[in-house]
This record gives C-alpha cells, sequence and structure tokens, in this order.
C-alpha cells in the first residue's frame, strides 16, 4: 500500500510483438514528472480523507443517531465517511505501482526475489516496526492515565475501536502484526485498527509475483508447478476477504500492464464524472461491501488509465510540491495517526460522550486531522525518510 512512484523502466519490445513505446502503459511517470505529481496527490488526499473519518468517528455523533441534519452537516459527514473507498485507492495505486514494477521485470528477465523482497521489506518495516512501538506505547500510557475516559473505557468506541485496548496488547499481538497476521491469526495491535489493510498489501507483494510469473514468466516444468502450488497455498491459507479485495489491488496491476491508448480528454473528464458519483454513492451507502470497494477499485483504475496521457502539464511547481509532501508522509500517516487520535480523543471527550456536528466541533476535528499531519511528520523524518539507507544496508547485508 502507498507505494512510492518508480522510475520509468523501458521494456523489451521485442518480447511484446514490436509494439513502440507509444502502444504501451507499461511505465509508471518519473518522478518529479506532474504524472507522478496527479498520483502523488491522490495518494496524499486519499490519506487524509482516512484520517479525517476517524478523527470524525472518534469526536463526533453518527450520523444517523442525529434528529435532524443541516445540507453543511451532510457535506461535512460525505467527506468524513469516504475512508474505505480511500483505501481501495491505496490499493489501486499499490497495483499500479509495485505490480507494474514487477511486470516490466518479468518481461525483461531482471525479476529477482532477493532484490524484490528487499525492497518491499525497506518499505514496509522501516515505517512499520516502530509504528508498532510507538502506537502500543501511547496505548499503554493512555489506558494507565486516562483508562476512564470513554475512548479507552467503553467498548467499541466509535464503532471501530476493539472491545479492550490494553487486551491487545501483547507478545502475540505484536508479532502476528509485524508479520501481517493481523485479523487473520490475532486482532490488530492496541486501537490501530488501520493495520487491517497491512494484511492485505503485505499479503499481495506476495502472491502477485507468483501469479506474474505463473502467467507471464518463461518457467516451465517443476518451477511452474511449484509456483502454482505456492499461490494456492497463499490464496487457501489467507481469509476469504483478504483474497477477494486482491482483486482491487489486481486492478491497478493489470492497468500497468494494459497497451496504451491515447483515448481522448473526455474519456479522463467522464472517468472523473463517474469516480465521483461512485463515491457519492459509497458515502450514502447505496453501494456496500465488495462491490462498493470493487466499483471504486475498478473506476479509479478506469481513471488513471485514460488520465495518464493528459496529465503533462496538469501540476504546477506549488502543486507538485505538496503533493510530493502528502504523498512522501502518507504511508507514515497511515500507520500512526489512530493510537495519537484515541489519546487526544480521551483527552477531550473525557467520560462524556462525542459531540454532536456543530462549527466548534467539526473544528477541532479538522485540528486532529492537522495534528496528525503534524505528528506522522515528524515520525518521517525519524524513520521513514531513511528507507533508502535501509535498503543499502539490507542489500550489503545480503549479497
Amino acid at each position: 500500500m502507498l507505494a512510492q512512484s518508480e522510475e520509468m523502466l523501458h521494456l523489451d519490445l521485442t518480447r511484446l510483438g514490436g509494439r513502440s513505446d507509444k502502444e504501451l502503459l507499461i511505465s509508471v511517470p518519473k518522478p518529479g514528472s506532474t504524472g507522478s505529481a496527479c498520483l502523488d496527490g491522490a495518494r496524499g488526499i486519499a490519506a487524509l480523507v482516512v484520517v479525517l473519518g476517524h478523527a470524525k468517528l472518534m469526536l463526533l455523533q453518527d450520523a444517523r443517531s442525529l434528529p435532524e441534519i443541516t445540507v453543511l452537516q451532510k457535506a461535512f459527514y460525505f467527506w468524513t465517511n469516504l475512508g474505505a473507498s480511500a483505501v481501495m485507492v491505496f490499493f489501486v495505486l499499490s497495483g499500479f505501482l509495485v505490480g507494474g514494477s514487477v511486470v516490466r521485470a518479468i518481461y525483461r528477465d531482471a525479476f529477482d526475489w532477493r532484490t524484490y523482497a528487499i525492497a518491499r521489506a525497506s518499505r514496509l518495516y522501516t515505517v512499520l516496526l516502530p509504528a508498532l512501538v510507538i502506537g502500543a506505547a501511547i496505548d499503554l500510557l493512555g489506558t494507565h492515565f486516562f483508562g476512564w475516559a470513554s475512548p479507552y473505557h467503553q467498548p467499541h468506541y466509535g464503532f471501530m475501536l476493539p472491545e479492550s485496548i490494553a487486551g491487545n496488547i501483547n507478545p502475540g499481538t505484536f508479532l502476528g502484526n509485524l508479520f501481517f497476521l493481523q485479523e487473520v491469526a490475532v486482532p490488530t495491535l492496541g486501537s490501530n485498527h488501520p493495520l487491517w489493510s497491512l494484511t492485505n498489501e503485505g499479503w499481495y507483494y506476495v502472491a502477485f509475483p507468483l501469479l506474474a510469473l505463473l502467467v507471464l514468466g518463461r518457467d516451465t516444468g517443476m518451477r511452474k508447478m511449484l509456483l502454482g502450488v505456492a499461490l494456492a497455498l497463499v490464496l487457501i491459507l489467507l481469509p476469504s476477504e483478504v483474497s477477494l479485495l486482491g482483486i482491487v489491488w489486481l486492478m491497478g496491476a493489470v492497468v500497468a500492464a494494459l497497451p496504451r491508448r491515447d483515448l481522448p480528454w473526455w474519456t479522463a473528464v467522464g472517468a472523473c464524472a463517474l469516480f465521483a458519483l461512485c463515491l457519492i454513492a459509497a458515502s450514502a451507502g447505496v453501494i456496500k461491501g465488495l462491490v462498493k470497494d470493487c466499483l471504486s477499485g475498478a473506476v479509479f483504475a478506469f481513471l488513471i488509465y485514460s488520465s495518464l496521457p493528459h496529465m503533462e502539464g496538469a501540476a504546477g511547481p506549488l502543486l507538485r510540491r505538496i503533493s510530493g509532501y502528502l504523498s512522501n508522509v502518507s504511508y507514515t500517516l497511515y500507520l500512526v495517526h489512530m493510537p495519537m487520535l484515541v489519546f487526544v480523543a480521551a483527552l477531550i471527550v473525557g467520560e462524556g460522550e462525542r459531540f454532536s456536528p456543530t462549527l466548534a466541533s467539526c473544528s477541532m476535528v479538522i485540528a486532529l486531522l492537522m495534528l496528525s499531519l503534524v505528528y506522522a511528520s515528524l515520525i518521517w523524518v525519524g524513520f521513514e525518510r531513511n528507507t533508502p539507507a535501509v535498503r543499502k544496508f539490507l542489500s550489503r547485508a545480503m549479497s
């Protein structure tokens, strides 16, 4: 999830029937380009939408419990109800970037499991390990000093926290989350419910190269059979919900491997409008569950496919800097925000109930979003910014 953009790599065209570069959409925009800025912006906005929704759940009453609701309140709740669709955006982008890099490497006969594992492990664990430690520490402090407050004391507070935050902090749960077994064999650690999607992301990183090598690779005989057996074991052992959401991740990878077509500009505009309609339907509860997730993912994947040829010049220098910053911190923001939100909500709410959506309370939600961004930026400086150095260290250690 939330993988950083990779530099464009060119394919060995002889293996693709001699098609020219203009007929391929197999490479992603170069870092710093306007195309990359658009993808970065989508990733950053998706992370902000997730945090905004969680901040709302910590402070504000559910819309269904309100006796009446104004148009402005409906608009606020609309934007704060899009967290699930934002996660699907993460999955599609991850499939497009990570899955696309796998396909390019296989076509160039350059895929190497060691290099791939180092790249993915350094990307994931440089943030995940400190996020688990820091999040557990905040949860333990919160339950010790503010265990009487509603977010820590009330079971399933905000309809997303566990029955007992402290009960979900133990060595077994920590190790399970470290190896992407949350919601498979163990619960998510403490209050950090968003970690559920790391299970999906981690296992998609394992499953997709197996699938791509099985379908596109040159292996034959026993090696091909072993790839098939390994893929089958992964899919069988994972819960069906995790495997089915892999369809959304796969949509991004498919877009990266589709033949390039320079579709007219109105196609991209239509895809934007269709995606907006999907978001409205999702926020209003018109579409739900796997249908909502797959439809949101499919439309966003088509939006990428139709928009990439028209992204050049779509973002100026300021927007590129902003989108680059949000993209850089998005993974850290996603992993670390929840325990901090719960801690601050305990200070604000105390033993009381969540607030009705007034101007003051909605402003507090926005303030929590900004606080989360600052908090995540500080952690990013200490850890995620060092991902390239960690990758180099692992490469030397495993060479």
